[in-house]
């Protein structure tokens, strides 16, 4: 988990990546699983097909036909 308290899940469609935040939210009872998006990353006209992060889960790159994109996590939820 790199020292975080949650982790990072991402999927990529024909137009866009979704990026998800998957939590485990404590009540009295018991604990909850929550699952929230943080960043939808638009793509252009060509699908992503394949997504890979690295090590820390500061980068995702998403592949599409010839050619690589490259986004960074300035800080939580803020992706560019």
């Amino acid at each position: 988990m790199n020292g975080r308290s949650y982790y990072l899940l991402a999927v990529a469609s024909d137009a866009f990546i979704k990026v998800f935040e998957l939590n485990v939210r404590e009540t009295q009872k018991e604990a909850v699983p929550a699952i929230d998006v943080l960043r939808e990353l638009v793509l252009s006209s060509l699908p992503c097909f394949r997504l890979s992060w690295n090590v820390m889960g500061t980068y995702i790159s998403g592949s599409e036909k010839k050619r690589i994109r490259i986004w960074r996590c300035l800080s939580r939820g803020v992706w560019n």
